[in-house]
């Protein structure tokens, strides 16, 4: 077995593919394939910051602790900081959590 270095140093968030489908699709702007459009509006927005090589943005199977009309994410950092599991509207709390993620990929 072989440690890899991280060649996303501030971490990865991780995006439940699952927590979508349990949306009432009246509650969503467009309520199809949830996860991968929250990952392709940080993926652009981070290189817009010029950080897109700094975090992984990643869609992933269910990360267990969704509740209904949420999305989870998970911010799990690079080398120290706590992981941190987020339940989240995926379109009305969007904003928020990218200005949350920028402030820990951005500390230190």
């Amino acid at each position: 077995m072989k440690r890899e270095d991280i060649p996303w140093p501030k971490g990865m968030l991780l995006i439940c593919t699952k927590c979508g489908t349990y949306i009432p699709a009246d509650e969503l702007k467009n309520p199809k394939d949830v996860a991968e459009q929250i990952r392709d509006d940080f993926r652009t927005r981070l290189k817009k910051e010029g950080l897109h090589k700094n975090l992984r943005v990643l869609v992933s199977g269910c990360i267990d602790v969704c509740e209904v009309g949420t999305q989870a994410v998970a911010f799990v950092p690079g080398v120290e900081g706590e992981v941190e599991v987020l339940t989240l509207h995926p379109e009305k709390d969007r904003e928020e959590l990218f200005q949350k993620i920028m402030k820990r990929i951005q500390s230190k």
